[in-house]
């Protein structure tokens, strides 16, 4: 647990080093609690909604140059984004900066607005995400060495394959000692296991198992992979 957001996985933190060489790249110093986020929580994402990955300092100009009037901003903070680095996105399609600009150091460019949103401090922006989608945990999923599987419930009608996943899910608890569960009043319950450095994920709702887990785990996953495989068809 770090600053209230739950850690899964092992982390592979980013160094001074790599820091250095992204800076050395853009010509100006990354704001400073965007450095501590990535020097203690790495490269993942953020429940699966915002999603932290290498630094690119040519995204905006690579896909955006011919597009700037899809926002309302002036010529400054144009010009400003196309010389800044994208940090983070969402699966929404999100899109923040860290710009050259200490007074205003991050910068969203929505997807579905027109207006683009400053922020002075990187937790501003975790808790606007926090307060803007009603997330009640927050938990950091590690990039580092991931994989995945994806299994489906066979059923001929709907009823019968959310009665096959609810057995499961039951007997998934009672076979394995889950570290946490997110989401299960939403009937999508996402079992994290640490020994996997990942979780399982059961939708209730439409039969759906999703399984990540880091390779540096790969004898425990594949356990748990046997175990899913005689109730439900890997995809």
């Amino acid at each position: 647990m770090k600053n209230n957001i739950y850690y899964i996985g092992e982390a592979h933190l980013v160094s001074e080093a790599e820091i250095s060489n992204i800076e050395n790249l853009v010509r100006y110093s990354l704001p400073e609690d965007y450095k501590e986020f990535i020097s203690n929580y790495g490269y993942g994402n953020l429940n699966e909604l915002l999603l932290f990955e290498i630094p690119d300092e040519d995204f905006i100009k690579n896909n955006f140059t011919e597009y700037l009037d899809l926002w309302e901003w002036d010529e400054t903070l144009q010009q400003r984004a196309l010389h800044s680095v994208m940090i983070a996105k969402t699966i929404d399609g999100d899109i923040i900066l860290a710009l050259n600009d200490e007074n205003s150091p991050y910068l969203l460019l929505p997807r579905h607005s027109e207006y683009p949103k400053s922020f002075v401090g990187f937790w501003e922006i975790i808790n606007w995400y926090k307060n803007e989608y009603h997330l009640k945990e927050l938990y950091f999923d590690s990039y580092y060495q991931s994989d995945w599987r994806f299994f489906h419930i066979e059923g001929e009608f709907s009823d019968l394959k959310l009665e096959k996943i609810a057995i499961l899910y039951k007997k998934f608890k009672k076979n394995y000692a889950i570290d946490v569960i997110f989401g299960e009043e939403n009937y999508q319950p996402k079992c994290v296991l640490q020994n996997i450095g990942g979780w399982i994920y059961f939708n209730l709702d439409t039969g759906e198992i999703r399984m990540k887990f880091q390779k540096l785990f790969t004898s425990k996953a594949n356990e748990i992979i046997g175990f899913l495989e005689q109730y439900a068809i890997m995809k």
